[in-house]
């Protein structure tokens, strides 16, 4: 009744005046009602017939579908998307031969450089002890020295020694010249604050800088350029940007390299909003980038997986007449390598590199790619790029920069850890053994002639690779830990432990929160809740040291308050120990307790690192599962309580949602609890 009310309530509105007159007139007034009523009971069975049928239309192209026919045409337009990945590659294979660019090798010139500074190093060295011996033995009547020395020749050997980092020969020819009778200039001072910047010493660089103005001289545009290169060396970023803008201010045009420099510093802290602010500022009021600004705004790309946009500036190059340089082409690389969907592209774009441009990889390119083979699990290239390196490691024409490194070895391991090897049935199971176990690796390499077949020999051959790092390099924090996933991934219980408790020890090598964080996920798997506890005492006394290098004093002074702010957000990403790590690190801990059915510790561990106020912030329902699963299955309803407790609602909920989860963990009779909770 009340919905035949209401559909006459909605309906009447739409019978104009005229009908209903007209209907007054020629019934009496009970039947006139009747009638209507009628009429409007018919009209509404007639809509409610044509919203059906609609409904029916919709559905029923989906109702007369088995799930066979459906699974079926999902995997017809899944082949067809793979097709058409397949005959339209994003990166096309004339790419680079229509961009018509051309290519800027930098490493002839860089390694003749270097050859240079080593060379004169010696000569730099002993010309300036000369100088300073000769400077003893001066004449005391006449105060100068036989030899004569012009302010050209002290400004070279200010700048030999400030390129090859000896800031101390620097600083002491620049106290010699007035000995010679020579007044140090401008020029004399930037190349000594330069020497200071180049080994990331931004007080002494300060220092000269005063003795300039005392020294009466007038600053330049070149020596803030040098005091901006020692701030941003020495995670000094903001006192950058303070200097960055007061040069603005009073005028002064700064010069490109102040610019490539402070974005390079924002890319450091992972800053690249900052970074394209100070990119559009460049072209827009004073420079055109050139090949260096270029490249480091292709990096940018490459950290936030935006490999379009990292294409768009790279065709940008050819139309401002630059040249990419091999770090352009490795930064490319790289940008591509990162992005799954652009992982192929990143491979096919070296062999353009390679055929148009008789680019040769180098260390760099290839430690790029094997990032890459670890992010995708492809071991097959992974272990084809590591026997290249070692094969072109011992030709005299090679590149001296394919010697793997610790990037090298880290990067290979990590594809160990990340690869599976494919299931096989029985019968093949038996073929493989008898014919893998007599291979043998015969070509001076670590690795077999095929690629492994099961998780024996992909561990032999990880531990082979992991020998021959030990010859060949120093071993890191890095590549330890990747040596230590590999077995983490694998389930070698006793092998893990061995690695963290003797291993690390035994090659002086750090653990770090990466190395922390492998173990209990282990012992989250295998409910190892003895090595767990052992695990968390010495992360949380390696976090008290960690952060007890970065105490800041009530006495510091407010630059060294923000050069220790800066230290420690770099340290924290390159150590793991960043506020998401640590969070990551009590939770995964608190699930590891409860697994091992130790409630109580685990409710204590959340509500002391999640207090009101915590650094850590809150703590997600959805992040503790197992925590709130092992409450349910030990009917502890004080301890869920306490968790629902520890961790707000999220709002952003819906009711059918909150409904549906808490279906899925509970009891009937929780989810009313649930749903209370959480309305």
């Amino acid at each position: 009744m009340f919905r035949l009310t209401r559909s006459i309530t909605l309906v009447r509105p739409l019978l104009s005046k005229r009908f209903h007159a007209s209907a007054i007139a020629r019934f009496p007034k009970k039947e006139t009602i009747e009638h209507r009523t009628r009429e409007l009971e018919h009209e509404i069975r007639l809509i409610e017939e044509k919203l059906k049928n609609e409904k029916s239309v919709k559905t029923t192209a989906g109702d007369n579908l088995t799930e066979e026919e459906l699974s079926q045409i999902y995997s017809e337009l899944t082949a067809a998307s793979e097709r058409q990945s397949v005959m339209q590659p994003k990166i096309s294979a004339d790419y680079l031969e229509n961009l018509r660019v051309k290519f800027l090798d930098t490493r002839p010139a860089a390694a003749k450089a270097i050859a240079q500074a080593s060379s004169s190093d010696t000569s730099t060295s002993s010309e300036t002890s000369s100088l300073i011996q000769a400077a003893g033995q001066q004449d005391a009547l006449t105060g100068h020295s036989e030899k004569t020395m012009t302010a050209k020749d002290f400004d070279q050997l200010l700048y030999a020694n400030a390129v090859t980092h000896r800031y101390n020969e620097a600083e002491k020819l620049l106290e010699l010249m007035p000995t010679y009778g020579v007044q140090p200039t401008t020029r004399s001072f930037n190349h000594v604050i330069d020497a200071y910047a180049n080994v990331n010493d931004s007080e002494n660089a300060i220092k000269v800088y005063k003795s300039l103005r005392e020294a009466g001289a007038v600053p330049d545009i070149y020596t803030f350029g040098a005091l901006v290169k020692s701030f941003v060396n020495s995670n000094r970023i903001d006192d950058a940007f303070v200097l960055f803008e007061k040069m603005k201010s009073a005028g002064l045009v700064p010069p490109e390299p102040i610019f490539a420099k402070l974005i390079a510093g924002c890319l450091r802290l992972n800053n690249t909003a900052k970074a394209w602010e100070i990119f559009d500022e460049m072209q827009l009021k004073y420079h055109k980038p050139d090949e260096v600004t270029y490249t480091l705004m292709i990096h940018a790309c490459a950290k936030n997986d935006e490999v379009e946009r990292a294409l768009n500036l790279f065709e940008e190059m050819p139309n401002r007449g630059l040249y990419p340089t091999d770090v352009t082409f490795n930064t490319l690389i790289n940008a591509c390598v990162l992005r799954t969907d652009y992982y192929q592209e990143a491979f096919n774009l070296l062999n353009q590199m390679q055929e148009v441009h008789g680019f040769k990889p180098d260390r760099i390119t290839y430690n790029t790619l094997l990032h890459g083979c670890a992010k995708n699990k492809d071991l097959t290239r992974a272990r084809n790029i590591y026997r290249l390196m070692l094969e072109t490691t011992g030709e005299p024409e090679a590149h001296q920069q394919l010697t793997p490194d610790d990037r090298t070895y880290s990067s290979l391991l990590w594809t160990y850890a990340n690869y599976r090897p494919p299931k096989r049935n029985a019968e093949s199971s038996v073929l493989n053994e008898e014919s893998h176990n007599s291979l043998v690796p015969t070509d001076g390499t670590p690795l077999y002639p095929q690629l492994p077949v099961n998780r024996r020999e992909l561990l032999a051959e990880a531990q082979a690779i992991f020998s021959r790092a030990q010859e060949s390099t120093a071993i890191s924090p890095s590549i330890m830990n990747a040596y230590l996933g590999v077995h983490v991934a694998h389930h070698q219980a006793d092998e893990v432990v061995n690695i963290y408790q003797d291993m690390f020890e035994k090659l002086n090598v750090a653990r770090n929160g990466y190395t922390f964080k492998h173990v209990l996920d282990h012992c989250y798997r295998t409910k190892n809740i003895e090595l767990a506890y052992k695990v968390w005492d010495d992360r949380e006394e390696w976090l008290d040291n960690m952060r007890q290098q970065y105490h800041q004093d009530e006495k510091d002074a407010q630059a060294v308050v923000r050069k220790k702010q800066t230290d420690q957000a770099i340290s924290q990403a390159d150590h793991g120990w960043t506020i998401a790590d640590q969070k990551a690190a009590v939770l995964l801990m608190a699930n590891t307790m409860s697994r091992c059915n130790d409630i109580d510790a685990a409710l204590n561990l959340l509500r002391t690192h999640f207090s009101k106020g915590s650094p850590l912030g809150t703590v997600a329902l959805a992040d503790l599962k197992t925590t709130y699963n092992k409450c349910i299955q030990l009917d502890d309803e004080e301890g869920r309580q306490m968790l629902l407790d520890i961790c707000p609602p999220d709002r952003s909920l819906t009711a059918e949602k909150t409904r549906l989860l808490a279906k899925k963990w509970g009891t009937s009779q929780n989810n009313q609890r649930w749903n209370s909770k959480h309305r």
